[in-house]
């Protein structure tokens, strides 16, 4: 690492600790905690560079002459010997700050208790027919768990009659286990095609016997899809019938190195990018393609809910369609018999489904099922 980029790492992490403690009390025994997760809500989801606006000094600016910054033990130094009332503990949390700021999402620190799977969570979520013709799957987590809880309900599905394309959702689904993920795609890949390589570690599909190539996948992606599921998504959709739905994925997909600190955090630290297919990279993330622009707080709220109207937006009233009794149908049925028909009963058509992305990967695999010959409605 150049030592212009470290400066400017630590000095943004020192100044804005160091202002933040300035304005804000201390706690009852004048500390100050370091975040849990060591990187704040505030970079979540993001790559952009955070910190450095137009109106920074010139000290600022990555592409300036070496010669002419300041070196950050010197910075240090100063602030160390002149600033009234800092402390070693406070100039110690603003310096990992800095660090853990600068290079999110490529650095990451746990807390000291270690992180345990709440009991009863599921790698996969939802599990849905729409239509009686489409599976769809929800994936929370790219976990160890996964390819058998996908291969419980694709088992489900191809006991359906009517079975004519699948919706996996990897909107705002992670995980770090990349051994699933290569799983999993398998599942859906006929054999022999490269899955996911990193390090010295590559994957290929291995079994015809399981995986449905013929069977064609939307498969719904957005800005929070990270890590082990931009593999899955990725892998899928080199070597499937997949058709990427939504935004570009996160681009954090890296092997993690971990390594416990004296503290008793764990810090993860990106080693070697992971690598779909033939050698494509997911270092930017992936393109999808049909793009849907949505916001990711409201996509997670039609996660739970694909029926919800979005706030500030009035559902359209819901149109009726006619229904008839028995005894209308036998009057219809003998027609001339009696005069005076009874208007039919009307009811409400079902509700419209309000997720954009849910919609057009319906309306994609309902045109590929009529060009397949599989519907005719």
């Amino acid at each position: 690492m150049r030592t212009p980029a470290l400066f400017l790492v630590l000095m943004y992490g020192v100044c804005l600790s160091l202002s933040v403690t300035a304005h804000e009390p201390s706690g009852s025994d004048g500390s100050h905690p370091v975040p849990d997760q060591g990187v704040p809500e505030v970079y979540a989801g993001s790559s952009d560079r955070v910190g450095i606006q137009e109106s920074d000094p010139a000290w600022a600016d990555p592409a300036a002459d070496p010669a002419q910054l300041p070196h950050f033990q010197e910075v240090l130094r100063l602030i160390r010997g002149n600033l009234e009332g800092v402390t070693e503990r406070e100039l110690n949390e603003a310096m990992v700050d800095g660090l853990l700021r600068g290079f999110y999402p490529r650095v990451l620190m746990l807390g000291g208790e270690p992180e345990v799977e709440p009991a009863g969570a599921e790698p996969l979520g939802q599990v849905k027919v729409y239509a009686g013709a489409f599976g769809y799957l929800r994936v929370r987590t790219v976990s160890a768990g996964l390819p058998r809880f996908l291969a419980d309900a694709i088992a489900d599905l191809r006991g359906s009659q009517h079975r004519e394309g699948l919706i996996l959702d990897l909107r705002a689904a992670d995980g770090q286990d990349y051994h699933a993920a290569a799983a999993a795609a398998d599942l859906f890949v006929p054999a022999g095609k490269p899955l996911i390589q990193w390090d010295d570690q590559a994957f290929s599909s291995s079994d015809p016997g399981q995986s449905e190539p013929e069977l064609p996948i939307a498969l719904l992606i957005n800005s929070e899809t990270a890590g082990a599921a931009e593999a899955l998504a990725g892998a899928l959709h080199e070597s499937a019938p997949v058709v990427l739905i939504g935004s570009r994925t996160a681009g954090r997909a890296h092997a993690l190195r971990s390594f416990r600190l004296d503290s008793g955090h764990e810090l993860q630290i990106a080693g070697a990018p992971v690598y779909v297919g033939q050698d494509r990279s997911l270092a930017d993330g992936l393109t999808p393609d049909l793009a849907i622009a949505s916001q990711p707080d409201q996509e997670r709220a039609w996660l739970e809910d694909p029926y919800r109207v979005p706030a500030g937006t009035q559902a359209a009233d819901a149109p009726t369609r006619p229904r008839f009794d028995e005894a209308e149908l036998m009057r219809r049925h003998n027609a001339g018999t009696e005069t005076t028909v009874s208007p039919p009963r009307t009811e409400p058509a079902p509700p419209a489904l309000q997720d954009p992305a849910l919609v057009r990967a319906l309306a994609v695999l309902t045109g590929l099922a009529r060009v397949r010959g599989g519907i005719r409605r």
